[in-house]
């Protein structure tokens, strides 16, 4: 009987232990900051953008983009945080999407980028989520891959 009481005490304590430990971890949504909004909407969404550096492992590889045009299209939905994405190339017209912030802060920190299959070979390179590591010269795009730190990537977009 002893056993028996002490087995419920412990598989208590640890639904409680493990209640508290999920409900701390919660982080609600932080509602988008307007100003951001409407920096993003004016100065990116629907403008030509081409790529100014890719770097891939400390190597180079910027010309293979060199005649690439790039657009994050804005839609409807007035959070401006997904879209689709338009990329203009000699090989023709290739399409994708781009997101911000699924992550439930929306700063505006972090863009994903996608295409649909087919695409060329060299636009693996930009099929990630992407952290921005600079603002400061906005619209020109300064990022490196979002949650890798050991990843040496680095893409920088110029608004044309």
């Amino acid at each position: 009987m002893l056993a028996y009481i002490y087995r419920a005490k412990f598989v208590i304590a640890l639904l409680v232990a493990g209640a508290l430990l999920l409900t701390s971890c919660y982080k609600a949504p932080v509602n988008p900051d307007p100003q951001l909004q409407n920096y993003f909407k004016q100065e990116v969404l629907d403008k030509n953008f081409v790529v100014t550096l890719a770097t891939d492992s400390g190597v180079d590889i910027t010309s293979a983009y060199a005649k690439d045009t790039f657009v994050m299209k804005g839609t409807t939905d007035t959070s401006y945080n997904n879209g689709p994405m338009i990329a203009h190339t000699d090989a023709g017209i290739f399409t994708g999407t781009w997101s911000s912030n699924t992550n439930g802060y929306f700063d505006y920190s972090i863009l994903t980028i996608d295409f649909d299959a087919p695409y060329p070979d060299n636009f693996k390179f930009f099929i990630r989520p992407w952290k921005f590591t600079s603002k400061a010269d906005f619209p020109t795009l300064h990022l490196a891959p979002y949650g890798v730190s050991t990843d040496p990537k680095v893409l920088t977009m110029q608004r044309l």
